[in-house]
């Protein structure tokens, strides 16, 4: 099941953010309290890292990353951990259904340090996907509408069918910045059911209204 978290624009249209937070409670659905707790019992007093509280668990660290090392349009960055039981490490841990991932965000000033105390989610419950971790962090567009301006009658297009279908995860790495740079926006209005934003194509002179987020999930 995906579902759509919609974008925040500024003022100027130059930037559109992803609430880090909806982006990964749609992913991971709630935190698992009991391994929390544990944590707390035997990792808090520092004398026990998470690598080691992990291991103790039966657990292989798999991947590790911090999503401000690559592309990305979040109102926050955190360092991600991918672990696995131990015996499936040498499998494709991004397709991982069973283990449990670590979120350490970011607090604040320089990302290179102050990262908060780490969250555990349990792969088995997460409801995002096929993929273990959140893999879309830019904010992409979806067209809703799609008319051609040369058009005496302003036909409407299938909005696949038409240049606006480029702007997406997976085909461009930022999205919404390569589509601010080839469309002259009009107008948007934002609200908690839907983002929408009026442009005119330059190339093609197709006008669209499209939405501006990120679907999460299949």
């Amino acid at each position: 099941m995906s579902t759509w978290i919609t974008a925040q624009l500024d003022g100027r249209w130059d930037e559109a953010t992803l609430d880090t937070n909806e982006l990964l409670a749609a992913h991971f659905g709630e935190e698992d309290e009991r391994l929390y707790d544990m944590w707390c019992e035997y990792g808090a007093d520092d004398r026990l890292d998470v690598g080691e509280f992990m291991s103790s668990l039966g657990y292989v660290s798999a991947a590790r990353d911090n999503v401000f090392n690559g592309e990305q349009d979040l109102s926050d960055v955190y360092i991600w951990e991918v672990w696995v039981p131990e015996g499936q490490q040498h499998e494709d841990w991004l397709f991982a259904t069973h283990g449990v991932v670590i979120i350490n965000r970011h607090k604040g000033g320089d990302v290179r340090g102050n990262y908060g105390q780490p969250e555990f989610y349990r792969l088995e419950e997460a409801p995002g996907g096929e993929y273990a971790i959140p893999v879309d962090l830019c904010a992409e567009v979806g067209p809703i509408e799609v008319r051609d301006r040369d058009e005496r009658a302003g036909a409407e297009l299938h909005p696949w069918d038409t240049p606006f279908q480029q702007y997406t995860n997976g085909y461009t790495r930022a999205p919404w910045y390569q589509f601010t740079q080839d469309c002259r926006i009009f107008w948007h209005t934002l609200n908690s059911e839907e983002g929408t934003v009026c442009a005119l194509h330059r190339d093609s002179n197709m006008l669209a209204k499209v939405a501006v987020g990120v679907h999460v999930g299949c």
